[in-house]
């Protein structure tokens, strides 16, 4: 600030010296030097008497904190020191390999899910058609079931005729029991074969 007030101080002199035209002496050089001195020395001491001072003094300053969306270890920062930026311009490149760890593991496990989906669609189907062939072997038992149950009730009932029309048309001496011989006269043929036999 010295060094700035004593360059104009002379810069004024010189103008004054060539503009005024006055004479240079070692009077006027001499009242130029001891009026810079003063005019300089008391603006100095002007300043520096009315400029705050202290031992204990604080910096403030504004900053911006620029934090990722995601951690991570930086390992590029492209951006040059007092050169302005424009929007979507990078300012710290962050090392992608454990992202992209993460991006292969999940991709093979997508991989490994659509395959396990078309393993469980391929058994879905073979269950399904289980299903419908137990369903078509079920309605085909409940048909010839039923057709066994009317016929085996038509041949039940056309018996149950048969007996009562066979029971209405007997007659009631043919329906008693005939009356047994006595067991001398039924063992008689037999006696007489043996005997007849042990003649000849």
């Amino acid at each position: 600030m010295a060094i700035l007030l004593l360059l104009g101080y002379a810069a004024i002199c010189v103008l004054i010296f060539k503009i005024l035209r006055v004479q240079v002496n070692k009077w006027t050089v001499t009242t130029g030097a001891i009026g810079g001195v003063v005019l300089v020395g008391g603006l100095l001491l002007t300043m520096n008497y009315n400029h705050p001072f202290t031992t204990d003094a604080r910096l403030y300053f504004f900053t911006t904190p620029i934090v990722p969306q995601v951690k991570g270890r930086v390992v590029e920062v492209p951006v040059k020191a007092n050169v302005p930026l424009k929007k979507g311009d990078a300012l710290f490149k962050i090392d992608p390999q454990p992202y992209q760890f993460l991006v292969d593991g999940k991709t093979a496990a997508l991989e490994e899910a659509k395959q396990s989906v078309k393993e469980l669609k391929a058994a879905h189907d073979q269950a399904t058609a289980v299903v419908e062939r137990a369903k078509a072997q079920f309605a085909w038992f409940s048909k010839h079931t039923t057709e066994r149950q009317n016929s085996f009730k038509s041949e039940w009932s056309l018996r149950q005729r048969s007996t009562l029309r066979r029971a209405i048309s007997t007659p009631e001496n043919s329906r008693s029991p005939k009356p047994r011989q006595p067991s001398s006269e039924r063992s008689s043929p037999t006696l007489r074969r043996s005997v007849g036999s042990t003649r000849r």
